[in-house]
């Protein structure tokens, strides 16, 4: 057991988590801010130098030298981070905006779901039949499309086109899990399988908690405070709309990052 480079790693990732709950309060030039940002720094690099050193380490570092494997790493990053941002926005939205009571908030957002979970088996058919390659280039189209549809919502905006929108990313999302983790078991080096999946399930947990911490501080921004704090009872369908797209513009970026990434990666062919 890799015990040094255990506690590296969680000071690491609670020093970057708490950034996003002391940052709001204290001023992000604050120097209990700066500090837990100089902590997350410290704390990862030797993390890197303990895990190029240790016999058996938690994570190896080597591994990210094959640029589809840390590209694919990245795009599950922030995929993960989008529905994760997402899953926490859109009760606010729901509820705050559109005056949704829970239980049919519930029920809208079970369409999202629904569409991956029915798309899957279409999306591993789509992924035998062509390129794995492919299947990410169109599930990075999908998420861009569905992202920036999702920012645009508001008010006013007509549920066919919500409903769409959510449909567009269960489908979109269901293709980039397929041809996601093809793409990187193809590249897992002999022996690091169980290495590969492990990293999978870390990356997959750390973009979710991400996805969550940035939403929050920016959709807190626009929020009226009270006591120090972001009061979402009080505030208006104006400044929570706000919030909202604000926040959602952030998986816009996102979107279009796993976009990019989906040029520059390939699977590698089981005869290589």
């Amino acid at each position: 057991m890799d015990v040094p480079g255990a506690v590296f790693s969680i000071i690491m990732l609670f020093s970057l988590f708490y950034i996003f709950e002391i940052g709001p309060k204290a001023g992000w030039a604050a120097p209990v801010t700066l500090g837990f940002f100089g902590s997350m720094i410290l704390f990862f690099i030797l993390f890197l130098i303990r895990e190029n050193k240790c016999d058996s380490p938690l994570m190896k570092i080597s591994l990210f030298k094959n640029h589809n494997l840390t590209l694919s790493f990245g795009s599950r990053l922030l995929v993960m981070s989008i529905l994760a941002s997402l899953n926490f926005l859109f009760p606010f939205f729901f509820e705050g905006v559109r005056g949704l009571q829970p239980a049919t908030v519930g029920m809208l957002l079970m369409v999202f779901p629904l569409t991956s979970f029915i798309g899957s088996p279409l999306a591993g058919h789509f992924s035998d039949k062509s390129s794995t390659r492919l299947v990410i280039l169109v599930s990075g189209v999908l998420l861009v499309l569905a992202t920036f549809a999702i920012w645009s919502f508001h008010g006013s905006t007509i549920w066919a086109f919500i409903i769409a929108s959510f449909v567009v990313l269960g489908i979109g999302f269901a293709l980039f899990m397929t041809g996601n983790i093809t793409l990187i078991m193809s590249h897992a080096p002999h022996g690091n399988e169980g290495m590969i999946t492990a990293t999978v399930s870390v990356v997959s947990t750390i973009g979710s908690a991400l996805g969550i911490s940035i939403s929050q501080v920016v959709y807190s921004w626009h929020l009226p405070n009270m006591e120090n704090a972001a009061d979402h009872l009080h505030a208006s369908p104006e400044a929570l709309t706000n919030g909202f797209q604000n926040a959602s513009m952030v998986t816009v970026g996102a979107a279009i990052l796993i976009l990019l990434f989906s040029f520059f990666v390939r699977a590698k062919q089981h005869s290589e």
